[in-house]
């Protein structure tokens, strides 16, 4: 499989369209929030605001992470062990990319008040790239504990990302 970072945007949504157990919805989430880093980084541009590319790296990173644990998990099956070990690990990282793209869509939604009028669409979209990163990962959470006798709470991420559709969808109405 091909490493993500570098990759030209077509080869990434042709590469997704294949009928392989990777890449897919974790993956597909992670790239959400790159997609949002990366249009923050142009707002940061156009209001002339330092730009910092941290957020669109990890999250980067958390996809390139996310397409290769499927194929761990899949290859761990008879080692009990092994294979909780690489569930955990898939719930953790999962955890990680929910964690960060909530944070930043709230980070976004403070600054809505600092950009010109012309720029609180973009700022929106943001919010709403990383808001669906963060029920992606929520929703692999939720499929590999189905898979598991695993222990793993989510219900502050839950509460966090309610709370987060609710300010949208409010934004969205007025």
């Amino acid at each position: 499989m091909a490493e993500i970072e570098g990759m030209e945007f077509g080869h990434i949504l042709h590469d997704m369209a294949q009928g392989t157990p990777t890449w897919a919805g974790g993956t597909a989430g992670a790239l959400a929030g790159v997609l949002a880093a990366a249009l923050v980084l142009k707002i940061d541009v156009l209001t002339h605001k330092d730009t910092d590319d941290r957020i669109m790296k990890q999250l980067l990173q958390f996809a390139e992470q996310e397409s290769q644990i499927y194929p761990r998990i899949l290859q761990t099956r008879r080692n009990l062990e092994e294979h909780k070990i690489q569930i955990l690990t898939a719930l953790n990282l999962s955890r990680d990319i929910a964690r960060l793209s909530l944070q930043e869509a709230q980070t976004q939604l403070t600054r809505l008040s600092e950009v010109k009028k012309s720029l609180q669409a973009d700022v929106i979209t943001c919010a709403h790239l990383f808001s669906a990163a963060a029920a992606s990962a929520l929703t692999n959470i939720r499929a590999n504990l189905a898979l598991s006798a695993i222990d793993f709470p989510i219900d502050d991420l839950e509460d966090d990302l309610q709370a987060l559709r609710k300010t949208l969808s409010a934004l969205e109405h007025a």
